[in-house]
């Protein structure tokens, strides 16, 4: 039957203060796109998910600054944005509390060093950049050495200049757009040039495809510097004003380093490896020594200004030293992504380096020929969330399913993780179900990193505390891995459901030792994407009975529900329920000890009509809306309040028009509000939700870009 939703608003009970929320210790994971550092050694570092760090010596660990404490009281959607991480992060030179910051198309500043922001008056700039190389290209923004009030800032066409701390800006005319690269442009001033009425004189930009321009009067005129790359990725001055840059020379062909004082000349350091240069840092107290590093960490030392260069220290070779978060130094992270690497101001044979797993230091002396590095990741958490499951087995614990580092299994969630899951690699995992026959048995769609798009999926005998790969797959679309969701309904027969248009649903009856194509009556070859989506969109479309063996349910848009009760092997459409099917967030899921019982959302982006938060007791044959429910991101079922038999349950959504965390102990007829839609003050979207199947009241949550938390009512 098709179910039409008219949600009343009546508010749920509140409870906002019922839950105190913690991080579950994970430890960054993801890509730290840039950083800076003041003369004084402040250091900042900027993300590519969620939010940007501030370095706490005193507690040797990173504070987030982009929370629903520091920004401006409109930055705090009630769902929570997928959009917060900044296209660039500086500090003053002259004044190490004063930070600025473009984030969501706005320039902030920050006087305290980023506990509060302030939007400046510059016009919204539209995000260009998105998530391409483009993020990791430096120096977007310059502050002027000697005036915390003058910065220069490149934006999504044009450059913009304030001398009022961001209360007026004016439009440079002289420098062109970028062309082939959105948010192109680099600038930087010149620390050893003339002070005039305490501005700095000179400063240089780069514009993407057309070269170095240079400032002589405080950024009001510009000229190019014919000559030189075209392209600059990212650039760094000596105190005697020599500029350094990595990028492509004029003539085109691979990223180099070019120096130029005067005039331009090619010093890039003879190589081995094709990588490109990517960044390039001055001593502060030698300008004669340089390091140039590739885009895989990679680099090269010059102790005479780029004439020569010492051999490159290949990022096979260098060591890692992970001591405060254990898996950064267990995980394959063989090509160290570069995000920038500088020199430590104070401490000049020290480097410092923004990568895509976290923030490292080590020692470098001059001359050296080898290198080790150590995590300085402590209070980073950037990790993407997809999934967490907590099998109702006594000595279960959680086990959250991620991007880049696949499983993480969560044994103490206060301490960071010595390993994930299934091994070293990096991939994705999308979607992980226990079997209901047999909760202790784990299984987990899993595929490599974006590039290769290989099959990694995975079981685990012992509740997600080790894994083996499965013993083989479906033949999926030109040789890719399945991705999608998997159902188990025991630990030899399970149905996957795969994503990105890979092929039909499949099932095995031997734990994935054969696998056959599900007996869908009315599928035809183009209709098999109907029951997958693209999985950054984390469409969750079969599940099976947690109570009845050999039952198994599945969505597909625009059909309908279809129901098998041998295995998988035969479905058949029990109603095509458009009034609430959709193609991109639904999740459907069965109730743990009740045969026949489902729910389903169709996700926080659903149309209104498609909102509701249904629910069927007949095994899928009728279905009715919870009333007051909409917009339900994820849910959960959790364990039984004391004298009840049906599990708690979990959403994150509306009820009436009440954002946030909510929870029912008696099947969805009432709700209270447990917790606003910022756990622990983070702006981030909620994808994410599980309940603890052992301990009532405890849940926990993944973000689109800041990891984990969890919390119990």
């Amino acid at each position: 039957m098709a179910v039409d939703v008219q949600p009343t608003h009546a508010a749920p009970s509140s409870g906002q203060g019922d839950l105190s929320w913690r991080p579950i210790k994970i430890g960054a994971g993801g890509f730290l796109a840039g950083l800076d550092i003041a003369p004084d050694g402040v250091l900042t570092v900027r993300t590519d998910t969620y939010g940007a760090y501030i370095w706490d010596p005193a507690d040797e660990e990173w504070r987030q600054l982009v929370t629903r404490a520091s920004m401006p009281g409109d930055m705090r959607f009630e769902e929570g944005s997928g959009d917060l991480w900044p296209t660039e992060l500086v500090i003053a030179p002259s004044q190490s509390s004063r930070l600025y910051m473009a984030l969501d198309g706005w320039l902030f500043r920050s006087d305290d060093a980023g506990r509060r922001w302030i939007r400046t008056k510059h016009r919204r700039i539209d995000r260009a950049a998105g998530a391409t190389e483009a993020r990791a290209f430096g120096r977007k923004m310059a502050v002027d050495p000697r005036n915390a009030d003058i910065v220069c800032a490149g934006g999504a066409g044009f450059v913009s200049l304030t001398t009022d701390g961001g209360a007026n800006w004016v439009q440079i005319r002289d420098l062109p757009a970028p062309s082939g690269m959105a948010d192109g442009f680099l600038v930087i001033f010149d620390p050893s040039s003339p002070d005039r009425q305490g501005r700095t004189m000179i400063a240089y930009a780069a514009s993407w495809s057309n070269g170095v321009y240079r400032s002589d009067d405080a950024c009001r005129s510009w000229r190019p510097l014919g000559g030189g790359p075209t392209s600059v990725r990212n650039a760094a001055l000596g105190r005697d004003g020599t500029l350094f840059v990595a990028g492509h020379h004029t003539s085109g062909g691979a990223s180099g380093v070019f120096r130029y004082n005067g005039s331009w000349r090619d010093v890039t350091p003879p190589s081995e490896t094709p990588e490109a240069w990517h960044s390039v840092t001055v001593c502060p107290r030698d300008p004669a020594r340089i390091i140039a590093a590739k885009e895989d960490g990679s680099l090269s030392e010059s102790l005479d200004g780029g004439d020569s260069w010492g051999k490159t220290i290949l990022r096979d070779s260098v060591r890692r030293v992970a001591i405060d978060v254990p898996w950064l130094a267990w995980t394959d992270e063989s090509w160290m992504t570069n995000g920038d690497m500088r020199f430590h101001p104070i401490d000049p044979d020290r480097l410092v380096f923004a990568q895509g797993v976290g923030a490292w230091t080590a020692p470098f002396l001059r001359g050296a020929r080898s290198l080790t590095w150590t995590s300085m990741s402590r209070g980073i958490e950037q990790l993407v969330a997809n999934q967490c499951v907590h099998p109702p087995v006594i000595s279960a614990k959680p086990v959250l399913a991620c991007w880049d580092r696949a499983l993480f299994f969560i044994d103490a969630p206060d301490r960071y993780p010595e390993r994930h899951y299934p091994d070293p690699a990096f991939a994705h995992c999308w979607g992980v179900d226990y079997a209901s026959s047999d909760p202790s048995f784990l299984v987990a769609t899993i595929s490599s990193q974006q590039a290769s798009d290989l099959e990694r999926s995975a079981y685990s005998v012992d509740s997600g505390r080790n894994w083996q790969p499965l013993p083989s797959t479906p033949g999926w679309k030109d040789g890719l891995a399945g991705k999608g969701f998997i159902a188990a309904s025991s630990p030899t027969n399970f149905v996957w459901a795969p994503g990105d248009g890979r092929g039909a649903p499949h099932v095995t009856q031997d734990g994935g030792r054969s696998w056959r194509p599900c007996n869908l009556p009315g599928v035809g070859d183009r209709d098999f994407a109907g029951f997958g989506a693209p999985p950054y969109l984390r469409r969750y479309t079969v599940c099976a009975d947690r109570r009845a063996p050999n039952v198994f349910y599945m969505v597909h848009f625009p059909k309908g529900l279809f129901v098998s009760t041998d295995g998988g092997l035969n479905w058949s459409l029990f109603h095509p329920l458009k009034g609430w099917n959709e193609p991109y967030h639904s999740k459907l899921r069965a109730v743990p000890g009740h045969a026949g019982h489902l729910f389903h959302t169709s996700g926080h982006s659903s149309a209104p009509r498609y909102g509701a938060f249904i629910r069927s007791t007949d095994h899928g044959r009728s279905f009715s809306p919870l009333p007051n429910v909409v917009e339900v991101s994820d849910f959960a079922f959790g364990k039984p309040a004391s004298g009840s038999t049906y599990p708690a349950i979990y959403i994150v959504g509306y009820v009436g028009e009440v954002w946030g965390v909510h929870r029912s102990l008696d099947a969805g007829r009432s709700w209270h509000c447990v917790s606003d839609g910022h756990p622990l003050g983070r702006l981030d979207r909620i994808l994410a939700i599980e309940a603890d199947k052992n301990e009532f009241g405890r849940i926990y949550l993944g973000f689109a870009g800041s990891g984990w938390t969890y919390g119990v009512v």
